[in-house]
C-alpha cells in the first residue's frame, strides 16, 4: 500500500499548479465517481479497503463489480492519469508507471486471495474483467 500511496501522493504534489482542462477534470471525475460507487456497493460485504479478505466477507457482483472485478484500482488508475495530466513531466510519468507496476503485482496477489476464498470466483473472473469493462 506504501508505494501506491506515495505514487499517489508525489503526482498530487508535481500536479501543481494545476492546470485544469477538459481531459484532466473527465479523468480525474470518472476516478472519483468510480471510487465512490465501488465503496458503496463494497459496504455490503464485509471486504475491506485491505486485500485480504476477512472471514465473514462475501462476493460483490454488483454495481460496477459487475463489469470489473477491481474497480478501485480502476479509480486509482484514472485519478493517476487525471493527476499526470494536470501537469505532465517525466517524473510524474515514472510515478504512474510504478503504480501500474505496484497494481499489477497486488491485482495478481489480490486474485490468488479470492480464489481461494470464494468458490464462484474463476466463474465470476470469466464474466468480468479485471480493470477496464469489456476489454482487461
Amino acid at each position: 500500500m506504501f508505494i501506491q500511496f506515495a505514487s499517489l501522493g508525489g503526482l498530487l504534489f508535481l500536479a501543481y499548479p494545476f492546470k485544469l482542462d477538459f481531459t484532466s477534470f473527465l479523468f480525474l471525475l470518472l476516478g472519483i465517481l468510480l471510487g465512490g460507487w465501488s465503496i458503496l456497493e463494497m459496504n455490503k460485504s464485509k471486504l475491506k479497503i485491505f486485500p485480504e479478505p476477512s472471514p465473514k466477507s462475501i462476493l460483490i457482483k454488483t454495481g460496477p463489480y459487475l463489469w470489473i472485478r477491481h474497480p478501485m484500482y480502476s479509480a486509482v488508475l484514472l485519478v493517476a492519469i487525471g493527476l499526470l495530466l494536470l501537469n505532465p513531466s517525466i517524473i510524474a510519468t515514472m510515478l504512474l508507471l510504478v503504480l501500474i507496476i505496484d497494481l499489477h503485482f497486488k491485482l495478481g496477489w489480490e486474485e490468488t486471495m479470492l480464489s481461494e476464498k470464494f468458490e464462484d470466483y474463476h466463474a465470476y473472473q470469466k464474466q468480468s474483467k479485471k480493470l477496464i469493462p469489456f476489454i482487461y
